[in-house]
């Protein structure tokens, strides 16, 4: 869900800007990865496996720089090919992560549900 929202509202306000469509979708997706990409982050923390997340870091970095710059040489720097560049290197940091992290995120979940409300007698 937090996905969704950051696309929603990274897209909307850049299209409010007055960015072009394509390039305002293309960040919203860029703060949709960027936000599991944060959330693979605190998991790792949280699940004492802090070199996944340096990892992370590091693939991340190294996409970013390489990207940028192959854009600059090229000469097609621009506000699309920068938005590319950003979202390759988020998704290409998040290989790092467990591939169950990932399942995680967009299975149905019954954590979320109002079961163990029901049975508190809140519900």
């Amino acid at each position: 869900m937090l996905a969704g929202f950051a696309f929603a509202v990274v897209a909307c306000s850049l299209l409010a800007c007055g960015l072009a469509l394509g390039a305002a979708l293309l960040f919203g997706l860029y703060g949709a990865v960027m936000s599991l990409r944060w959330l693979a982050r605190v998991y790792a923390y949280a699940t004492e496996a802090p070199g996944r997340a340096a990892g992370s870091d590091a693939v991340y970095g190294a996409l970013l720089l390489a990207g940028l710059f192959v854009l600059d040489l090229s000469g097609r720097l621009s506000m699309n090919g920068t938005a590319i560049v950003l979202l390759v290197a988020a998704i290409g940091s998040l290989v790092i992560f467990d591939r169950s992290y990932l399942v995680k995120q967009f299975a149905p979940s019954s954590a979320g549900g109002s079961a163990p409300m029901r049975r508190c007698g809140a519900i």
